[in-house]
């Protein structure tokens, strides 16, 4: 394994924003989008005060147990 093991949810994000008010608005408004199961793979957001582009992926494997496995592999840890 060459690649460092993902965890099942994965979220990246790209923001600009005209302040940090401004940004953390945006990031409530996501994170409560994500709890509700409301967000898309992929979206891209172009506002007056902030702009962003996002990536989101989830799934059931790997559970936080076999996250845990795969990281200590790809470490080389034997226990």
């Amino acid at each position: 394994m060459s690649e460092a093991p993902k965890r099942a949810v994965q979220f990246k994000l790209e923001m600009q924003g005209d302040t940090p008010a401004d940004i953390a608005t945006a990031l409530l408004n996501l994170s409560a989008r994500i709890d509700r199961e409301r967000l898309s793979p992929h979206g891209v957001s172009g506002g007056v005060n902030v702009g962003y582009e996002y990536w989101f992926t989830a799934s059931d494997h790997p559970t936080r147990e076999e996250y845990v496995e795969l990281v200590k592999d790809y470490l080389g840890i034997v226990q």
